[in-house]
């Protein structure tokens, strides 16, 4: 994303001047903390925040994901957007096979009516709702669908791990 976006110097400063790894994959599961670095420092340099990059990264992620080898696996966990977030988990069950290490979050979706979904988004990995707005917002842009999407802190789950929730309107 960021070579994409802001070319080959950008990211050789980047890497150099906050000490980073300088072979970031989209493909790649990083620790948390690496990841907490990469983006404090990529928001520090554009002048963004953080929950900015974060969102960010989840648009290019299914953009990504959709020219990868995984691509045509999107359409297999359901034909239009309301079917593929109702199969996130099944998704990322998944793909856990093919990312060691990876750590998935649980969904729970609800029906509120033909145009309305509440999702509750839950993961033992703080601070990436963002990434996940984005995610969402991707998957949107891949099935040609028109969305608003709402998200506030619930509550904590039985770990004390907080509990989103994203109200998501299909237009």
């Amino acid at each position: 994303m960021v070579i994409e976006q802001h070319g080959e110097e950008f990211w050789a400063s980047l890497v150099s001047d906050f000490d980073l790894p300088d072979d970031f994959s989209t493909m790649h599961i990083y620790p948390d903390d690496l990841t907490y670095r990469f983006v404090s420092a990529l928001g520090e340099r554009l002048s963004v925040a953080p929950e900015f990059v974060l969102e960010s990264f989840g648009r290019f992620f299914i953009r990504d994901l959709r020219a990868s080898q995984f691509g045509s696996l999107l359409r297999i966990f359901g034909p239009d957007f309301r079917q593929c977030v109702s199969n996130l988990n099944m998704m990322h069950e998944h793909m856990g096979g093919s990312f060691e290490g990876m750590i998935p979050p649980r969904f729970d979706i609800e029906e509120m009516g033909p145009n309305d979904l509440l999702l509750k988004y839950y993961s033992q990995r703080p601070g990436l709702v963002s990434m996940v707005t984005g995610l969402l917002a991707g998957l949107a842009e891949f099935y040609d669908e028109n969305i608003t999407l709402h998200s506030m802190t619930l509550s904590q789950d039985q770990e004390g791990n907080p509990v989103h929730l994203f109200h998501l309107t299909l237009y």
